[in-house]
């Protein structure tokens, strides 16, 4: 974003300190001057209301705890008719029993939960956004092989395990995701 918008001042969030460290030392070697990283707890966004234009979560929305907060969060700090853009995988409409977040908890990386298209509008709707702009593509994540992976599926019917595209490959297991991008416009 700050490389090709670069009369927008840009901000990246994250609670890896290490990778924030990371990503200033790369932006100082580029020379890429509109851009900073800073870090926070993932909970309260440390930023006063109204600061940001626009706002962009690109998969990671499914790692917080408290979605509902995480929003209300991300209202506050938009401008009245600002943007949040959300990208982030879903789950498909046949997984009733979710098993896709049973899969991606498997791996710990803090994944709490996939949200579908309308959970997401009725929940930034409560935060006083609409959806402006939706579209889907899809993501393919590889993980090692590991037997939980053959157990978990063991326990739930065949079409939702067919719905994910899971096919093994040497010592890898992928997963295909759709991936909801979805414009809101604080109203």
């Amino acid at each position: 974003l700050a490389k090709a918008f670069k009369e927008v001042n840009v901000i990246g969030l994250d609670i890896a300190e290490k990778t924030i460290n990371r990503n200033n030392s790369i932006a100082m070697g580029e020379q890429i001057t509109n851009i900073k990283f800073d870090c926070y707890d993932g909970i309260n966004i440390p930023y006063a209301n109204e600061t940001f234009q626009g706002v962009v979560s690109r998969y990671a929305i499914h790692h917080f705890p408290n979605v509902k907060h995480t929003i209300k969060e991300l209202s506050n700090i938009v401008k009245p008719l600002g943007r949040v853009l959300i990208c982030d995988p879903t789950v498909n409409d046949i997984d009733k029993e979710r098993f896709v977040d049973r899969y991606m908890q498997l791996r710990d990386d803090g994944h709490v939960k996939l949200y579908g298209e309308n959970e997401f509008i009725d929940l930034f709707k409560e935060q006083g956004f609409q959806l402006i702009n939706a579209f889907y593509n899809k993501i393919r994540f590889p993980r090692v092989v590991d037997k939980r992976y053959y157990e978990l599926m063991k326990l739930y019917d065949d079409c939702i395990i067919e719905s994910y595209d899971i096919s093994i490959e040497e010592n890898k297991i992928f997963i295909t995701l759709n991936v909801l991008n979805l414009l809101f416009q604080k109203i």
